[in-house]
């Protein structure tokens, strides 16, 4: 370890230390099945609107109040059988549902009023079910993606995935632009929603607002929308001028993010 390399993690560890001890002690807690849980390994976990604790397990979706734990899983009986109850991923959508990504790559909501699950494509089976799901991107317009390994992608309306417009599937190639490869979903502040591919970025709803490059980060800041490669190209949206270069030109070394910051700026890291 060279002296640059010792002096940082010398500095990080004081200002931990400062920090413990200004803080005082941690609490921390270890919950097992003997608490209530009713399977140790956990994949996931979250905090809904209403502060309870919600886990994906391998046993279920779990539920923790402060106090206790509620298991819910399918079973035999249940109008809605799930396949595997062993669960990889839990995201909150928009009111009081949570979208719950299984061990088969399915994906459920489960309405925690009701305290079930339920199957989206029950009410579309013309529409092929989603799998080999990689990870699913909520938005806040309470539109839900889905987004497959293979670049195969759902748009899910969580208020209304039952009428007939309520689950779109877009495979992939769809569009010129929309590759095998989903970085991300955004949400802009006009209301785009923005797919970012490894063959270019489209607008779902507007393909003619699309382009070729490969932008793999995107932030939306007020009414700027801000899109930027790996190697350190960065546009900006807008919706009087389009997509044009940002007027600080190209970064000169490689980008892993964009940020939105808390004075109103963004930058990246």
């Amino acid at each position: 370890m060279n002296m640059r390399v010792k002096l940082l993690v010398a500095i990080i560890l004081y200002q931990c230390c400062l920090f413990v001890h200004a803080q005082g002690l941690i609490d921390v807690r270890h919950y097992s099945i003997e608490d209530g849980l009713s399977q140790n390994i956990v994949q996931d976990i979250l905090q809904d609107d209403d502060g309870y604790i919600w886990l994906a397990t391998w046993n279920g979706l779990e539920k923790y109040d402060g106090y206790t734990f509620k298991n819910y899983k399918s079973y035999p009986t249940d109008a809605i059988k799930l396949k595997y109850n062993r669960m990889v991923q839990v995201v909150k959508g928009s009111g009081h549902i949570l979208w719950c990504h299984t061990y088969d790559d399915k994906v459920y909501p489960f309405d925690t009023r009701r305290e079930r699950f339920e199957d989206v494509f029950a009410c579309h089976p013309q529409i092929e079910e989603c799998d080999l799901v990689e990870k699913l991107i909520p938005l806040t317009n309470g539109i839900i993606w889905v987004v497959a390994s293979d670049g195969n992608l759902w748009r899910i309306d969580e208020a209304d995935y039952q009428k007939n417009n309520g689950v779109v599937f877009l495979p992939s190639g769809s569009v010129p632009q929309h590759g095998n490869r989903i970085y991300s979903v955004v949400l802009d502040a006009y209301n785009n929603e923005w797919i970012l591919t490894d063959r270019g970025c489209f607008v779902y709803g507007k393909r003619e607002l699309s382009d070729k490059r490969n932008f793999k980060y995107a932030v939306s800041l007020d009414h700027q929308f801000y899109m930027a490669t790996s190697t350190g190209e960065i546009v900006l949206y807008t919706p009087e001028s389009g997509i044009k270069e940002a007027d600080f030109g190209r970064i000169d070394w490689d980008i892993a993010g964009l940020l939105a910051l808390r004075d109103g700026k963004w930058g990246y890291d």
